[in-house]
């Protein structure tokens, strides 16, 4: 102690040398950076998702069947449950006991996951809490340019290699899904000649799909609105009966039929842009035992390495870039406690 303070510049300069000593072995080491641990989370997620149209009947009939795989843990508290949401069939929330009763919750997941890996039509995607920002996905690729089949293309050849990697699970995207959309093509001059309208064809298709809302009422036993919708009976709700349907004009009963016609037409999704360029996007969790930071180099290369069509780009985002803000922060500060 006497010897460090009759030289204390030389114990601060050691001091540093061994501080960046120190960081520069890890980095030889090849360890990799994880900013915020594992820890064992009390719940966790599993959304459920499926291509397609479907009623709300048919998305709660397949979340029973992944009820019934799922419920009965022992280390299981409570589920909670939820059909419907934006591009997913349903939702489970899964509280889990205390952890000196259970297994952790990994192998919890890893025990659901192969009661439900042979579903078919369906994908199945197990989501935990994570400390640290809140970045749904620990990797997210953007994919941006103004040609949409060309950043499908890009979508498919960048999927296609991270699902061939064992460190990703959870992989979804932002892109294009089969379905289908009805387009009704309406003739306004023949419309107009039988005292018609769009307005008109649109109220009376509403009869044979949601319904046409022609009021409100307010229950005695709750603060909100319920919407008082007219439509036919369910026997008679079929988009194949519209040649059947009749619009009423000036001069009477007329048929849809006669200035109107529907076609089919592939379903459209969300159209998202950033800096007035189209962007989709792909999402993917780091398997159980891989670090986010040693596979990105490999990630990176991959993408290199493919040829995408001119105009279109791809950008690695999520929590690599959280990663990357957390670092130049805790630079910066270092540097600051130093002076």
């Amino acid at each position: 102690m006497a010897i460090a303070i009759r030289h204390p510049f030389k114990v601060l300069a050691s001091a540093i040398v061994f501080a960046i000593a120190v960081g520069i072995a890890y980095g030889k080491a090849g360890l990799g950076m994880e900013f915020f641990p594992d820890v064992d989370p009390s719940r966790f997620t599993v959304n459920v998702r499926s291509h397609g149209d479907l009623s709300i009947y048919e998305k709660d009939a397949l979340m029973q069947q992944v009820e019934s795989r799922l419920l009965g843990h022992a280390s299981v508290d409570s589920v909670y449950t939820r059909t419907g949401g934006s591009g997913m069939i349903g939702t489970l929330q899964f509280s889990v006991v205390d952890w000196q009763n259970r297994e952790p919750v990994k192998h919890i997941i890893e025990e659901m996951r192969e009661h439900v890996q042979d579903l078919p039509g369906i994908e199945v995607e197990f989501k935990t809490e994570g400390a640290g920002p809140p970045s749904e996905n620990d990797l997210e690729i953007q994919v941006t340019g103004n040609n949409h089949d060309a950043m499908q293309d890009a979508i498919l050849q960048v999927k296609q290699w991270l699902s061939s990697q064992a460190a990703f699970t959870n992989l979804s995207d932002s892109g294009d899904k089969e379905g289908i959309d009805w387009q009704i093509n309406i003739d306004r001059d023949d419309a107009a000649r039988f005292g018609s309208d769009a307005t008109l064809v649109g109220n009376t298709v509403q009869f044979v799909t949601n319904g046409l809302n022609v009021g409100d009422f307010l229950p005695d036993d709750t603060d909100d609105e319920v919407d008082i919708l007219v439509r036919y009976p369910e026997d008679k709700r079929d988009i194949g009966r519209f040649d059947e349907l009749r619009v009423k004009t000036i001069y009477g009963m007329v048929p849809i039929t006669n200035f109107s016609s529907i076609t089919p037409a592939p379903k459209q999704n969300t159209i998202n842009r950033t800096g007035g360029k189209r962007v989709l996007e792909i999402y993917a969790d780091m398997a159980e035992g891989y670090n986010l930071s040693l596979e990105l180099p490999n990630v990176t290369a991959a993408i290199e390495g493919m040829r995408f069509a001119e105009g279109t780009e791809v950008q690695i985002k999520g929590q690599n870039e959280d990663q990357n803000k957390s670092m130049v922060f805790l630079q910066y500060a270092f540097l600051m406690a130093i002076a």
